[in-house]
C-alpha cells in the first residue's frame, strides 16, 4: 500500500473502533475525518498524542 498524499482521498476501509465499534470510512465520505494510528495502547509518547488530540477536540469539529 502508499503513503496518502495531500489532497488525495483516503482508500476505503473498515476496522473496529477501540471501543469495539465497526468503522466504516465509507460512511463520512465528503466530510472531514481526522485519522490517527498509534501502534500501541501502553506507549508513552502514543499515549501523549492521544491527550493533546482530546485536547484540541473542538478546534477539529469547527474544521468541518
Amino acid at each position: 500500500m502508499s503513503r496518502l498524499e495531500e489532497g488525495k482521498s483516503a482508500p476505503w476501509f473498515k476496522a473496529k473502533s477501540f471501543q469495539g465499534d465497526d468503522i466504516n470510512l465509507d460512511a463520512y465520505r465528503g466530510r472531514y475525518v481526522l485519522l490517527s494510528f498509534y501502534r500501541y495502547a501502553s506507549c508513552p509518547f502514543c499515549n501523549l498524542r492521544v491527550h493533546e488530540s482530546i485536547q484540541k477536540r473542538d478546534c477539529f469539529q469547527t474544521l468541518g
